[in-house]
């Protein structure tokens, strides 16, 4: 482009200026380019590597699809193989789009392309931004298109496993009582069983032979079994010295409890398990074993740690053979029984995960895994109704520090246990194993659960977190009070409760399994339970109207925790505690009814416009109701009257008891409840007894006797009610010398209650104390009638006030 004949003149220093200008601002723009493309180059190798690793194991799992599709245990690895290269493209997606933005914000502080000639600098700044671009978009592209093909393979792998899941659950097989089933077992598929495990061992050893690694199994071996033995040396000899411990411990405390129950589930939890995965990992590192072996060892290790934390759980909780140690309040023999049930439930459990990998190593037929199931749910459904039978016999004197209310748990396990049993008679025997091996594994995460919660109640929810360690260094370090650290650790306490309880729903809801070879219990949570699938299925107003239902649930849940966790532990009066709860109670339900609305497809302007055409409507027909709907809302904000305030309002006197947003309820002395009204009280005249005082002055009289001693007198008054607890310190008691009358010396007392109600026993508690301190020191009243009935008129006015 030409420069305009008007900018000729101006044109030659304008573009020296400009050059010079130019070269100092874009020399620092030119060195963050080449940074970034320093820092890019990595990255940009590892990408290289990464879409074509991508491609490559998306394009074998396409081929073996049509394998996939039928192997449950194979889609879950097909998978697992897929989750990191998915998250890795996810990872280059953001940091490519991070550098999207730079050039973004470059290209912007360049600016649009002048009409006329620009710098020589500036030109070729925007010519290396362009280049830079290009070479952007060349390596975004295959980085997106890589993550969208990973991302829906995933989610194919997902629905083929959603599928043969569902399809195994409801597959017909034999029934329990076919005995035709039975004759095979025994006769053709545990002689072939006996025949693959012969092989199996055989193959094993020629491995060993084959890779000149017998010296290292038989090392491998003997350190294995002198780590378990030393394991199970140790393990008793600490057993040895918690139990002398014990024996001499007099007093046990609910904190010493948890910490003994602490010991006791690390102890059983952690030994046995952590040796079978350092056998595993020696074993595959050394290759001593062929890699399906190492599968099956990895699957034991799995299945010991599950049962030494149902051992460690339950130890720690019931303590069957001690019981001033034991967290759960239940009798010694309610004690063993539950223990008899839950860990017998998990033996089996765990038995049958290494029974179904050592099927599956050997490549055994489907009829033993079968026949496997049946035995170990027919030995579950015996044992529970064994556990019951001991839990009505139990007897004997409870024990323990947490009270549990379990009786609802019975009818939920037997009716398990009863369609379990239906499932095995009609045939459908992977049904009754998933049923059964959800009930164990249930029962070990509510057991885990309550262990967990039991500790943080101890530890942070009961106002003391200040008082530990952690606690006042945390205070010092902050310069915080103790009052601010007990209400984080009460808060803290709830989230972390809160956490507790969603991830104990999501293990016993979720559609996982150990015996379906995935162990972990989220992956598949949101997959399984789709959005879609339960919209479709409930419906648009039935899915709403859930919605609302768990939206209710869940703030009552959280208010009633405030309003008896939170609130009471800070300084709000209860007035203020009673608002707050009030409010957030009715925002959580206003919030939980828009979203209902929303998924039912009303959005908030459609409900304006609807609310605006029926204004007029509530304006004649509503107007009471919303007058004190929105009086109510004034009473909570303003808080002119508030729970515990006497009132008296159009004749009736008492005690506010609740304030809702339509109306007050109202105690009267008489023993009655009165109901006002929101509106009555905000356009009425009421009278607030504690609005403009709230800590009472509280007054009465005593009439001394001529000769008595005023100081001792005033001295022995203001004692006894600077020692009284529902007295204020400030303003602080006196004593007014009032009068002398032809009666006696007359005293006036003052001081001031904490609260309203507690004004009368407050004055009853110190004349019982001013009498009897007067009759020790030796002051006497006045002997008069007169004195008598001014003391009676002085009551009575006080009554009044």
């Amino acid at each position: 482009m030409r420069v305009p004949s008007s900018l000729k003149s101006h044109a030659p220093g304008r573009a020296r200026l400009s050059a010079r200008a130019a070269r100092r601002l874009t020399l620092p723009p030119l060195l963050i380019v080449l940074l970034s493309i320093w820092l890019a180059l990595p990255a940009a190798a590892q990408t290289g590597g990464l879409v074509p690793e991508t491609r490559q194991l998306l394009r074998e799992t396409e081929e073996a699809l049509p394998r996939i599709e039928q192997d449950y245990a194979g889609a879950l690895r097909a998978r697992n193989a897929i989750e990191p290269l998915r998250e890795a493209l996810r990872a280059r997606l953001q940091q490519l789009e991070r550098r999207q933005r730079d050039f973004d914000q470059q290209v912007a502080r360049l600016g649009p392309k002048p009409a006329w000639d620009e710098t020589e600098a500036v030109a070729a700044q925007r010519r290396e931004l362009a280049a830079l671009q290009a070479a952007f978009e060349a390596e975004y592209r295959p980085v997106l298109l890589a993550a969208q093909q990973s991302e829906q393979m995933w989610h194919r792998l997902t629905e083929i496993r959603r599928t043969l899941f569902a399809k195994r659950l409801t597959m017909n097989v034999a029934s329990i009582l076919d005995p035709i089933f039975w004759r095979d077992v025994a006769t053709v598929e545990l002689p072939r069983f006996a025949v693959q495990t012969e092989q199996l061992l055989r193959s094993w050893a020629d491995y060993v032979s084959s890779h000149d690694t017998v010296e290292m199994g038989l090392a491998l071996l003997a350190c294995t079994v002198g780590l378990v033995l030393f394991v199970l040396r140790l393990h008793r000899r600490i057993a040895e010295r918690a139990r002398t411990v014990e024996a001499q411990a007099e007093a046990v405390t609910e904190r010493a409890a948890l910490q003994r129950g602490a010991i006791v589930f690390v102890m059983r939890a952690l030994p046995l398990p952590l040796a079978a995965l350092l056998f595993a990992f020696v074993a595959r590192h050394l290759d001593v074993a062929p890699p399906e072996v190492d599968e099956f060892l990895t699957a034991v290790a799995i299945a010991l740690l599950v049962l030494g934390t149902a051992r460690g759980a339950m130890g720690a909780l019931l303590a069957p053979r001690a019981a001033r140690w034991r967290i759960v309040r239940a009798s010694d023999d309610s004690a063993a029984a539950v223990t008899f049930m839950v860990v017998g439930a998990l033996d089996l459990y765990t038995a049958g995960i290494i029974a179904t990998s050592f099927q599956t190593l050997v490549g055994q037929r489907i009829e033993t895994e079968i026949a496997t199931i049946m035995v170990l749910t027919v030995a579950m459904i015996g044992l529970v109704a064994v556990g019951f039978r001991r839990l009505d016999r139990a007897s004997g004197p409870p024990a323990g520090f947490v009270t549990l209310d379990a009786t609802w748990t019975r009818p939920i396990v037997s009716l398990v246990c009863v369609a379990a049993g239906l499932c095995l008679a009609f045939g459908y025997v992977a049904l009754a194993g998933f049923l059964s091996g959800r009930l164990a594994m249930s029962c070990l995460a509510v057991a885990v659960a309550i262990l967990i919660v039991t500790t943080l109640d101890q530890l942070l929810d009961r106002g003391q977190a200040s008082q530990t360690r952690a606690g006042a260094a945390l205070a010092a370090m902050l310069g915080l009070s103790h009052h601010a650290i007990d209400l984080a650790g009460v808060a803290l306490s709830g989230l972390t409760r809160l956490a507790v309880i969603v991830t104990t729903g999501l293990i016993v809801l979720a559609p996982w399994g150990l015996e379906y070879g995935d162990v972990n219990p989220f992956g598949d949570f949101a997959a399984w339970f789709a959005t879609t699938d339960l919209r479709s299925g409930l419906g648009t107003f039935g899915f709403a109207l859930l919605a609302f239902v768990l939206g209710i649930v869940g703030t009552k849940l959280v208010v009633d925790w405030m309003d008896t966790a939170l609130l009471p532990r800070t300084s709000l009066d209860p007035s203020l505690r009673h608002s707050i709860r009030t409010v957030l109670g009715y925002a959580g339900f206003a919030v939980t009814a828009l979203g209902a609305l929303s998924l039912m497809g009303i959005n908030a302007q459609n409900i304006a416009v609807i609310a605006g055409a029926l204004s007029i409507g509530i304006g004649f027909g509503l107007q009471s109701i919303v007058g004190n709907f929105v009086s109510g809302l004034i009473l909570l904000a303003e808080r002119p009257v508030r729970v515990g305030d006497v009132v008296v309002i159009k004749g009736e006197e008492g005690r506010v008891q609740r304030i809702s947003v339509r109306s007050t309820v109202i105690g009267t002395f008489q023993q009655a409840s009165v109901v006002i009204p929101n509106s009555d009280l905000i356009a009425s005249v009421v009278r607030n007894r504690n609005l403009a005082n709230a800590n009472l002055e509280l007054r009465f009289t005593l009439v001394l006797d001529h000769d008595a001693d005023v100081a001792r007198a005033d001295a022995v008054v203001v004692t006894a009610a600077e020692g009284h607890a529902n007295v204020l310190k400030t303003p602080k008691p006196r004593v007014l010398f009032v009068r002398i009358t032809e009666i006696g010396q007359e005293l006036e007392v003052r001081c001031s209650a904490d609260r309203f109600e507690n004004k009368r026993q407050v004055r009853s508690d110190l004349h019982h104390r001013i009498a009897e301190a007067f009759r020790q020191e030796g002051l006497r009243f006045a002997r008069y009638p007169h004195a008598m009935a001014a003391l009676s008129t002085s009551a009575q006015a006080e009554d009044t006030d």
